[in-house]
């Protein structure tokens, strides 16, 4: 099967039955180029049986075996300082950084290797031994290299892909450590800028995830960039930054031109402004003309436990009405349930039968207080 893009996120695309009649519970692929895969055989009970299955593609020619062995060896190399989640046993240690041989700047070179595996485990490589520097100096000049890369265009999608690993890189190091975490993060500033979107949305991920407060200027701008999944990460480090009085308007904003089409932005908006916690702003858009826009406020609203969603109870859609009382009644607003009480009595006949429910559980909930 495939991906497809769909907005800011993704969608099924073509399938096809690639093994059938088998009850997979692990799949992966070997050093040696072969799809792997264990078989529960039948059934849910445990059936005394199991099998592993190995397929071997047909017809490899030597620039395959050639590129299989290349991949091996790296693997096995890289192995030496230490295995991760790949299949290669061992765990990373300081004393084994470096034992592989490679220069930091030949270990930068395989973030644009074709296999996932040796990019992922070159990263992690350099990562380590940037970590296990007990000289703050030395462990930044391990990631000179990495920024170089950064700053490098890409002129093909294996360099995209290096850029990529270069900024995971930064990440990295800097959750991991507090003193390079302070230094790294300003030389993706200007990444935000970048002409690649992906770039662009990754640089905006890392800034959200670490907190990192000097971004809060550029990036409430990228929430009406041309790329979905830029202004969906810009959306989710606002959140993570916490500049409340320069984000929420955008996110509103945000909500307002993409909440009706596309789930994954509407959810982008609404968990940041739940971790931005400025009641007032929410308040403010109760009455806003937009529906979907009043239904992301109640989802807010709700996760907040706030009171003040009683008001969406006199709505005049009939989804915002069932979303505020589904919230004051499953997530046991109590400053809301005399409201929705009285919202039985009021309620228009065209209300949905779940809310009806609600309205009238409310009732007894009130009643027996």
């Amino acid at each position: 099967y495939d991906n497809e893009v769909q907005g800011a996120g993704f969608r099924l695309g073509k399938t096809e039955e690639f093994v059938w009649d088998t009850l997979p519970t692990d799949v992966d692929f070997g050093l040696d180029g072969n799809l792997y895969w264990s078989d529960w055989v039948s059934g849910w009970n445990q059936t005394g049986k199991g099998r592993l299955y190995r397929m071997v593609p047909e017809g490899r020619d030597a620039a395959e075996e050639a590129a299989i062995a290349d991949t091996r060896a790296t693997l096995l190399r890289l192995a030496a300082e230490g295995g991760s989640g790949n299949g290669i046993e061992g765990s990373r240690d300081a004393s084994l950084s470096a034992a592989s041989g490679y220069m930091d700047e030949e270990l930068v070179e395989l973030f644009s290797h074709r296999d996932r595996r040796v990019r992922q485990e070159a990263q992690l490589a350099l990562a380590h031994r940037a970590l296990n520097e007990p000289d703050q100096v030395e462990g930044q000049r391990h990631m000179v290299p990495v920024l170089k890369r950064l700053q490098e265009p890409a002129i093909s999608e294996r360099g995209r892909t290096a850029r990529l690993h270069a900024i995971w890189t930064v990440w990295h190091v800097a959750r991991r450590s507090t003193a390079l975490g302070e230094s790294l993060p300003k030389h993706l500033t200007g990444l935000l800028f970048d002409e690649d979107s992906e770039v662009v949305a990754q640089a905006c991920r890392v800034f959200g995830d670490l907190g990192w407060q000097p971004a809060g200027r550029r990036i409430p701008q990228l929430l009406i960039h041309d790329s979905p999944r830029v202004r969906l990460f810009a959306a989710q480090a606002l959140g993570g930054i916490g500049l409340a009085e320069t984000s929420t308007a955008g996110l509103f904003e945000l909500l307002d031109t993409s909440a009706a089409t596309d789930p994954w932005l509407r959810h982008a908006a609404i968990h940041a402004l739940e971790r931005l916690g400025n009641p007032g702003d929410l308040h403010a858009q109760l009455a806003h003309p937009a529906e979907h826009v009043r239904r992301a406020v109640a989802v807010v609203l709700r996760r907040w436990k706030d009171e003040a969603i009683a008001a969406l109870l006199s709505d005049p859609s009939g989804s915002v009405r069932a979303e505020a009382a589904r919230a004051i009644f499953d997530a046991g607003i109590s400053g809301g349930m005399d409201e929705l009480a009285a919202f039985l009595g009021s309620a228009p006949e065209e209300t949905d039968h779940l809310t009806w429910r609600r309205a009238v559980q409310a009732c007894r909930e009130v009643a027996t207080e």
